[in-house]
């Protein structure tokens, strides 16, 4: 259920009345259409929040524009910072609204360098009937948007209300030609305008990039394995049946994952789907917010980690991913609130920092095999300033790999592959730790995308190149794609798991989560809130269980051989002699080819299956 939104009157700036303008639409789609709210002017809105400013300039280039300025730390909700008015006009149910206006970007704190509005068209209170709920991207260049939607029960003036969210990161945003239309029931949403995500260069089904991805996929991530079965005296067995089943990915297919959900919450029937679906999709995980310092430090939250990670590595995980030993910011939720009180005390503040490093590290040593030891230095270095900048990034992981001999160690940025100032930064500070002689192992690539600015997969891959030269494994740590356009979702996850599952540099993929009940951007689970599987999460299995996952049954030649080419991992290999069960086995296919070897003697147990 969408929070309240009238009552929490302090983060809302509210749009006075409009009037209903029956002006003659220039667009054939909007005939017969009354054109219900127009942006006008400073008059028709108050401001009541500290965090929202609105002010409107004339005489630019665009015209008339109202720019929105936020501020303060991002809002746990969207919906605690927007733009609110009553739709002056009555609506009989199976009436269509139409949206449109042009937005930009002149300014964003967002990851991805891209501002965000959403806008809405919904019901005034509770339950808040959404009849368009859309997010779009802020770019630097005007971008005009549309979006229709039917209504689906009568409304009286002002029970549908427009909603314009902002509550995203710090952002300064521009808008004009806001209209919003009211046609009737008779026009068809597809014969609208309707603004989706671009597709992105190499969508095509026979772009360039996807034969070179799939020949480097059969040479990085495949390899032969080959079944010898004998008899006692050493001599072949023919046609002896072999079932080769793979059980789970070298590669890591991963995901964060949140604790309190894997352990229960208040719904057990969610709690059991959340176990189900993470053992069943993903090969590797990794903690979400759970090792995050200001969680570390509250010792029952600390005590329900532990207990999480044995039941994680009881699950057959082998491979657990720490997020995060140091986020060099004094914000909220990236360092306990006691260590702003030391920042006039850097050797005090240094202490507890390497303090914090030694206690994690070895409280989880039994089950966080990875580590994130630094997190966003580019855009959160208050801490780091205060301690000598890079060289104090030094020390950490030198006290990180003190405590954690045989782990992997990693330097995780907020960026994506789009090469720009931000790869060029992370190469700069990967080859100043690597000449400092740092303990580092890895890459981690964030890559949190707006449906709407994405990376070409050739382009991935070119970037992937390029940071390969540094001989560090690159994994990317946090993926989701944020839009409500869920075909286009399942495409690009596609295309992106391809591109970069095809690179040898790169070690796995970690999707920030899965279930829109426990993710931090709802249009980007893989799941709904149901459990209803969204496009992306098919396109999803259809890739790690099934087109890269081995299954195979073939009979011995001649020579007592069957030979089989798989994904490397894990795998349950069967033997069968007629119609019943010779030999069972685990084994793992990695870097070489693998021969198994069954005999079968006089004294081997035959079972029927």
């Amino acid at each position: 259920m969408t929070p309240p939104v009238m009552k929490s009157c302090a983060l809302i700036a509210i749009f006075s009345a409009a009037t209903l303008v029956a002006a003659e639409p220039p667009e054939p789609y909007l005939k017969g259409g009354t054109m219900v709210l127009r942006e006008a002017g400073p008059e028709m809105f108050s401001i009541r929040s500290p965090k929202v400013k609105v002010e409107w300039e004339d005489g630019t280039e665009a015209g008339r524009v109202m720019k929105i300025t936020t501020s303060g730390p991002r809002p746990k909700h969207d919906s605690e910072i927007q733009l609110k008015e009553p739709l002056p006009a009555d609506f009989s149910r199976g009436d269509v609204v139409f949206l449109r206006f042009k937005l930009r970007c002149l300014s964003t704190a967002e990851e991805s360098g891209v501002g965000i509005m959403s806008p809405l068209i919904e019901l005034v209170d509770e339950p808040y009937t959404k009849t368009i709920w859309a997010r779009f991207p802020a770019q630097a260049e005007w971008t005009e948007f549309m979006v229709p939607g039917r209504v689906g029960r009568d409304y009286k003036k002002g029970e549908l209300v427009l909603s314009l969210r902002v509550g995203y990161a710090p952002q300064v945003l521009e808008v004009k030609d806001l209209e919003v239309w009211k046609l009737p029931p008779t026009v068809e949403l597809a014969a609208l305008p309707f603004t989706s995500p671009p597709l992105y260069a190499g969508h095509e089904k026979n772009a360039a990039w996807r034969q070179d991805a799939e020949e480097r996929i059969n040479k990085y991530r495949k390899q032969d394995v080959r079944v010898i079965v004998t008899d006692e005296a050493g001599k072949p067995v023919p046609d002896a049946q072999v079932v080769l089943e793979q059980t789970r990915h070298e590669f890591g297919f991963g995901t964060a994952v949140s604790i309190r959900e894997l352990l229960g919450n208040e719904k057990p029937a969610d709690t059991r789907t959340y176990q189900a679906t993470l053992l069943s999709a993903f090969d590797s995980c990794g903690t979400e917010n759970d090792l995050k310092w200001p969680a570390w430090d509250q010792a029952q939250l600390r005590t329900r980690t532990l207990l999480g990670l044995e039941w994680l590595r009881q699950a057959g995980y082998t491979s657990i991913r720490g997020h995060v030993l140091l986020w060099p910011s004094f914000y909220a939720n990236r360092s306990p609130a006691r260590l702003r009180a030391l920042a006039g005390e850097p050797a005090k503040l240094r202490e507890v920092i390497l303090d914090h490093v030694r206690d994690e590290v070895t409280a989880t040593a039994p089950f966080v095999n990875e580590w994130d030891v630094i997190n966003e230095p580019r855009l959160n270095h208050e801490i780091l300033d205060l301690l000598g900048g890079e060289k104090f990034m030094v020390e950490v992981f030198h006290e990180a790999r003190k405590w954690l001999p045989e782990g992997r160690l990693y330097l995780n940025e907020a960026l994506t592959f789009t090469p720009d100032s931000r790869i060029e930064e992370l190469e700069r500070v990967a080859k100043l730790l690597q000449d400092n002689r740092v303990p580092i192992d890895g890459l981690g690539i964030q890559c949190h995308y707006n449906g709407w600015v994405v990376t070409p997969p050739a382009q991935i891959v070119e970037t992937l190149d390029r940071l390969a030269k540094l001989g560090l494994s690159i994994r990317v740590t946090e993926f989701d794609i944020d839009t409500m356009d869920s075909e286009f979702q399942a495409k690009y996850l596609a295309d992106f798991y391809t591109a970069v599952f095809s690179h040898p540099a790169v070690r796995g993929i970690q999707m920030w989560g899965f279930w829109e009940g426990r993710h931090w951007k709802a249009s980007a689970a893989l799941w709904t809130r149901d459990w209803t599987p969204r496009p992306a999460a098919r396109a999803y299995l259809d890739l790690v269980r099934g087109k890269w996952w081995t299954q195979s049954v073939g009979k011995t030649d001649g020579a007592g051989t069957w030979v089989e080419r798989g994904f490397k991992g894990d795998y349950r290999v069967t033997t069968w002699i007629g119609e019943r069960v010779a030999d069972v086995r685990e084994v793992t296919l990695g870097t070489e080819p693998l021969d198994v070897k069954v005999k079968i003697s006089s004294e081997t147990k035959l079972t029927n299956n």
